[in-house]
């Protein structure tokens, strides 16, 4: 009977404490309220009758921890670092009424942050005069080695993201103009990433701007998740401009375990929809493969829509099984374009064609739909054959002009 007793005694504080833990946890998710248009700028609990005034107030006092939710009212708020962990930052009016006029910095330490989230909730993310010497408007990682330990599970989803040329410094001026600005620019090791339902935006011929860019060799990316996502450039009457959409350049950036991932997604009016791969000599992926999927996105009117560039032979880089598949490309100049050589006395690119899978794709008046003419084996002239079964073309004249 004691022996009974002891047992269910032990049950019962066994039942209390984990009934405990779970309360403390329930409590300890707060939501934090922002409006621009409180008069407290001092708050230091952000709640509905003590609202904080801007969104780098709520992220800063001490009471927000890991978990809280952070709810921005309507206006227009300027930028923000973010450096705590599990937090999610969202807007009760949506991104038609939602403003950050500046630069969101995300530190490698703030672990599982949602930005935006879910429909409704999201922001408009823009640049504006406020900006000038910053060449992002989200960066992810501040790119300091010291801050290139992996940051994990950030989700960046139902926000419009617009560059606007002419201010920052970016100048509308062609040819001279080498201005870079980015509005997602990747500056850490990243482990799921994922960036969906988003409108990225460019106004005005700003050179090299990038909707999603990491290229910067000594960061990676694991699961890289990009789907949902409207990406619309910016043409002048002469159907030129500098805009690209999303660049990868990094190290490692997918593997088998953590593919990259790039569905679902249109892309118009840009310059370069998707680069894989780096043309500079001496840069770009290393120590590695590749495992992309690009599938099922719509390509209208860009000039090169998906290009494939060169590894890196100094690290023993390699791109291999890039699958293309189920993708619309309509009047695109290049739909795709394999940009890689290989070389016999000089360099070699590790890029092996019979990795490629491009397939159940529809090729509808491009002036190109693939342009192989690059990949060669060798200076003798050798053109290797890449993979392309089970598309339509378009016409009956085949693979070559549509």
């Amino acid at each position: 009977m004691v022996r009974r007793n002891l047992s269910l005694l032990i049950l019962t504080f066994a039942l209390i404490f984990v009934i405990s833990i779970s309360f403390i946890s329930f409590v300890s998710a707060t939501t934090r309220y922002v409006d621009d248009n409180t008069a407290d700028a001092l708050s230091t609990v952000c709640s509905t009758d003590d609202k904080c005034k801007t969104i780098q107030q709520a992220i800063d006092i001490t009471a927000t921890v890991a978990g809280d939710t952070i709810l921005v009212s309507s206006g227009y708020y300027e930028s923000f670092h973010v450096n705590k962990a599990s937090l999610t930052i969202q807007s009760s009016s949506g991104p038609s009424a939602t403003y950050i006029n500046g630069s969101i910095i995300i530190n490698a330490s703030a672990h599982n942050l949602i930005l935006g989230g879910s429909s409704g909730n999201g922001f408009t993310i823009r640049n504006s005069t406020s900006l000038s010497g910053n060449s992002f408007l989200i960066k992810i990682g501040t790119g300091v080695l010291v801050d290139a330990n992996a940051t994990e599970n950030i989700t960046i989803s139902y926000n419009n993201i617009s560059v606007i040329d002419g201010v920052s410094g970016i100048n509308s001026s062609y040819g001279s103009n080498t201005t870079s600005f980015n509005a997602i620019l990747i500056k850490a090791n990243v482990t799921n990433l994922i960036i969906s339902d988003n409108n990225f935006s460019f106004f005005g011929p700003a050179a090299k701007s990038g909707a999603i860019v990491s290229n910067d060799r000594i960061y990676e990316i694991k699961g890289l998740n990009v789907s949902t996502n409207t990406f619309i450039g910016y043409m002048d009457s002469r159907k030129y401009n500098f805009t690209q959409g999303i660049v990868l350049t990094v190290a490692n950036i997918a593997s088998a375990s953590f593919p990259t991932t790039i569905q679902s997604n249109t892309f118009s009016n840009i310059s370069r929809a998707i680069v894989i791969g780096n043309e500079s000599f001496g840069s770009g992926v290393i120590l590695g493969n590749s495992y992309f999927l690009i599938d099922s996105n719509k390509f209208l009117e860009n000039n090169i829509s998906v290009e494939i560039l060169n590894a890196d032979y100094l690290t023993n880089g390699s791109l291999q099984d890039i699958r293309i598949t189920n993708n619309n490309f309509t009047k695109n100049y290049y739909a795709i374009m394999i940009n890689s050589s290989f070389y016999t006395g000089g360099y070699i690119s590790y890029l092996d064609p019979t990795d490629f899978n491009i397939s159940l794709n529809d090729f509808v008046q491009n002036y190109m739909a693939i342009n192989n003419t690059y990949l060669k084996a060798s200076s003798d002239g050798f053109y290797f054959a890449v993979k392309a079964e089970n598309n339509w073309w378009g016409t009956q004249q085949g693979a070559f002009r549509m």
